[in-house]
C-alpha cells in the first residue's frame, strides 16, 4: 500500500491527466487549483516521473506477478526452516526493499518493477507461511480472519505533501525492519518452546489443539482435493475476495486523484 498512496505524487500532472479512463468533465476551479498546488508542493520535496497510465498500472500490478507460484513452496519451507525464521526473514527483506524503492525509481522503471516483483513474492511467502503459526498457536474457537490496518492511508498523503513521497517508504520500511527484529525476539514456532508465556496459557493452547488431532504426515490427497466442491468454492471465494481487495487498495488513490483531481491529503 506504500506505492498505492505515493504513486499519485510520484508522477507529474501530464501523466495523470493522460489517463484514458479519466472523466471528460473538468473539476471545479477551486478543486483544480488545490490539486495543482499539491503537485507543486510535492515536486518541491521529491522527484516526479513522466510515467504513462499504462506504466503506472504495471508498477502497481507487478507486486502480484509471482503470487501464483510463491504459495506452493512456502508452507513446505515453513516446515523445514521453521515459521519463525522464514516469516521474520521475509518481513525483513520486504521492509529493506521498501527502503530501496525511491532509489529504484530514480534508477529506472524497469528496476522498480523488478524490485516490486521480488517484494511481492517475499510478501506472499510471508503471508502463507504464517498459517503454520496459526495452526500451532490459535485454539479453534479463537481463530478469526484478520484484516490489515489502513494506517498508511491516513498518514501517507500527509507524508507525501509535507516530507515527500520517499519518506512513505523510508518510515514504513523502517517500522517493518524494527518489527522483524521484534518478531525474532518474541515469536516462537509453538507454545511449548516459548519461554515467556505462563504455564496456564501454554496448557490451554496445547490441550485445545490436541482435540483437533495430528495431521497424517506429509501425504497430500490430490485426487480428493480435486473432487472436493467445498475446496473449489473456498478457492474461488478467496481469489475473488483478494482480487477485489487488491484492486480497491492499490488503485483507489490513483483513481481519486486522476479522475476527481482530489487532494490526496
Amino acid at each position: 500500500m506504500n506505492m498505492s498512496i505515493a504513486l499519485p505524487v510520484m508522477v507529474n500532472n501530464t501523466a495523470l491527466s493522460s489517463s484514458p479512463n479519466a472523466s471528460t468533465e473538468r473539476p471545479p476551479t477551486d478543486s483544480q487549483d488545490n490539486w495543482n498546488e499539491t503537485l507543486n508542493e510535492s515536486k518541491a520535496v521529491a522527484a516526479v516521473y513522466d510515467w504513462s497510465p499504462e506504466i503506472q498500472g504495471i508498477i502497481l500490478s507487478s507486486l502480484n506477478y509471482g503470487s501464483f507460484l510463491a504459495p506452493i513452496p512456502s508452507s513446505y519451507m515453513a516446515e523445514v526452516f521453521g515459521t519463525r525464521y522464514l516469516s521474520g526473514t521475509c518481513m525483513f527483506i520486504t521492509s529493506v526493499l521498501a527502503l530501496f524503492t525511491p532509489l529504484a525509481a530514480d534508477t529506472g522503471v524497469t528496476v522498480l518493477i523488478v524490485l516490486r516483483v521480488i517484494q511481492g513474492i517475499v510478501q506472499v511467502v510471508l503471508l502463507t507461511s504464517q498459517y503454520s503459526i496459526w495452526a500451532r498457536w490459535a485454539p479453534p474457537q479463537e481463530r478469526r480472519s484478520v484484516l490489515g490496518c489502513f494506517i498508511i492511508f491516513f498518514v501517507g498523503g500527509y507524508l507525501c505533501q509535507t516530507m515527500g513521497w520517499p519518506y512513505v517508504f523510508y518510515i514504513f520500511g523502517g517500522i517493518g525492519c524494527v518489527c522483524s527484529f521484534l518478531w525474532f525476539a518474541v515469536i516462537y514456532d509453538d507454545p511449548v518452546n516459548h519461554p515467556f508465556i505462563s504455564t496456564r496459557e501454554k496448557e490451554y493452547i496445547v490441550c485445545s489443539l490436541a482435540q483437533e488431532g495430528s495431521p497424517p504426515g506429509w501425504s497430500l490427497p490430490i485426487k480428493a482435493m480435486i473432487k472436493s466442491l467445498p475446496l473449489w468454492s473456498i478457492l474461488i471465494f478467496y481469489f475473488s475476495d483478494y482480487w477485489y481487495f487488491f484492486v480497491q487498495t492499490s488503485y483507489l488513490p490513483t483513481f481519486i486523484t486522476s479522475v476527481f483531481q482530489a487532494n490526496i491529503r
